[in-house]
């Protein structure tokens, strides 16, 4: 138990095992080799009938915020777990009490410099909404008399989090070194990518830039918008911005027309981020999108975002090509060369299973890209082939882009609407008048890369001249014992027939001692070689054993 509470205080550690235990998973912590004697006997077990999955849920609920962040994250991870464990995660909902506004106020006035009041001519004391890391307050601001929404850190939760965090990540490593069946779902990696998430989305500055950055790539686009920041009204910790009222896209019932705009709107812009700037939102559910009164989708919380390079702009484009062309033979191709390798039969199977997919892609009309994405991911999981995080992400996401297009529009004709604006990036990458040619960018950086190798060339060339190169030989220990087998045997062997011939030719020269007419010296050497050759005898039968 000392490991365990090592990453953990005693207060933590014992509620944590306390939910564990209350939910069945006492044997779970013994093959962890977490002694809980001296708790277990005071818990009482909860009902018995729960599935493993609803339990998973509840635990992540009560054990608090940073876990259940984890659950809704890894809930996005389609290509990791089972449907019954992602039905159950997307159910999570953070069931967590507002500050106290003395608490709210003392964080905003110790970050702005000043007192509340000389910041906002009104604040709200009840937050308009709460959720696991923040809380957002309506406000007024004094200088301008703009309506804002004052997004605040709750106190002392980036502390809970890092602690919370370490845990996790050590029951990951266990969990990953115990349970030989779970290492395919890299629980360590998982672990480290939502640690990495969370603490991104602590930072409220760049949720801020990334609300400025998409706002400047939206600047003419009559249809979507996102909330203006006022960055001297922000820190890490609050983030003042313009306040948006508008209707969830479900109730929503405006002209057809308008609702069609929206639709396409919405599709272009995400293709657009994906396959133009690289950046997109991670989590465009239709909880963080708004309609506004002037028609236009409003796109809200940029605590999470995913990012492309180039090289995986130019791989997923040339992807999407190959499956909008029903080319088989090319998307597996593309696909390993992205995702990674698979030996000859592997690669047979997966062309077959591919082929059945781009069948039920076409059959439909080819209007779920989304759907179609994320049974790839999950086709190529199941060849234990890996796939980037941020791959899984854009496909998630283009998923929830269709789903929302769908209900504003849904005669929307999602290939007909994106295949163009494809085709179009495609072009770009390759097209040699380009300025975003990319194999002009690999070309550069394959010069700037070959600036290094004359001194890279000498330096091996030197360290070889010291004596200093050394090549380590893996794998060769078997060879070289059985070469050793061999050659001891063959001496044996040698030895052996030496003995017989030196002994019949004392033997027949009837060299003295003799016995029975016999040299004892020829005797003797017999025997030995007699011995000699039984050994070698039954240790060439063991051998072939």
């Amino acid at each position: 138990m000392f490991d365990f509470f090592k990453v953990t205080n005693i207060y933590r550690g014992k509620e944590i095992v306390t939910i564990l235990i209350r939910y069945g998973f006492q044997d779970l912590l013994d093959k962890l080799s977490i002694d809980t004697s001296m708790i277990s006997k005071k818990v009482n077990k909860t009902e018995a009938g729960l599935s493993l999955p609803v339990k998973v849920r509840k635990i992540l609920e009560e054990l608090g915020p940073t876990f259940i962040k984890f659950g809704q994250i890894a809930s996005m991870r389609t290509d990791l777990l089972p449907q019954e464990y992602l039905q159950e995660l997307q159910k999570l909902q953070d069931h967590v009490p507002a500050e106290s506004t003395d608490e709210v106020i003392k964080i905003v006035e110790y970050d702005l410099g000043q007192p509340i009041s000389e910041v906002y001519e009104k604040f709200s004391e009840e937050p308009i909404a709460a959720g696991s890391i923040s809380q957002v307050h309506k406000a007024k601001l004094r200088e301008t008399g703009q309506n804002v929404a004052v997004k605040v850190r709750r106190p002392n939760i980036e502390d809970i989090i890092k602690n919370d965090l370490s845990i996790i990540e050590w029951f990951a490593d266990k969990l990953h070194n115990t349970f030989e069946d779970i290492k395919s779902f890299d629980l360590p990696a998982l672990s480290r990518e939502l640690k990495r998430t969370i603490l991104r989305e602590l930072d409220f500055k760049r949720e801020a830039r990334n609300m400025i950055r998409f706002g400047q790539e939206i600047s003419g686009n009559d249809r979507i918008t996102v909330p203006k920041v006022y960055s001297g009204h922000s820190t890490n910790r609050v983030l003042t911005m313009e306040m948006i009222e508008g209707e969830k896209p479900y109730n929503y019932h405006g002209h057809v027309e308008i609702r069609q705009q929206m639709a396409e709107a919405a599709l272009k812009i995400y293709v657009e981020m994906v396959f133009e700037q690289g950046f997109f939102h991670a989590d465009p559910h239709a909880g963080n999108i708004l309609i506004t009164k002037n028609n236009r989708l409003c796109i809200l919380d940029w605590g999470m975002t995913g990012r492309l390079t180039k090289t995986m702009q130019f791989r997923l484009l040339s992807l999407m090509a190959a499956v909008l062309e029903n080319n088989e033979e090319r998307v597996v191709r593309l696909s390993l060369s992205t995702f990674g390798r698979g030996d000859n039969r592997s690669r047979e199977l997966l062309t077959r299973d591919v082929m059945e997919l781009l069948d039920d892609f076409n059959s439909s009309g080819g209007q779920n890209i989304g759907t179609f994405l994320m049974k790839l991911i999950n086709l190529y999981r199941s060849y234990e082939i890996n796939v980037p995080a941020q791959f899984v992400f854009m496909s998630r996401a283009m998923l929830a882009v269709e789903g929302l297009s769908r209900q504003l529009y849904p005669q929307i004709n999602v290939i007909e609407v994106v295949k163009p604006q494809l085709k179009n990036n495609l072009k770009k990458f390759i097209s040699p008048l380009s300025s975003e040619n990319y194999f002009k960018e690999e070309v550069k950086n394959l010069v700037w890369e070959s600036y290094g190798l004359p001194d890279k060339i000498n330096n091996i060339l030197d360290m070889a001249a010291r004596g200093e190169l050394k090549f380590e030989h893996k794998g060769l220990y078997p060879l070289k014992k059985a070469l050793l087998d061999a050659s001891n045997k063959l001496a044996l062997a040698l030895i052996t027939g030496s003995l017989i011939v030196g002994s019949s030719l004392v033997i027949t020269s009837n060299t003295p001692p003799l016995i029975f007419g016999h040299s004892a010296i020829g005797a003797i050497g017999y025997l030995f070689s007699s011995v000699l050759g039984m050994y070698l005898v039954v240790s060439i039968l063991r051998g072939k054993r």
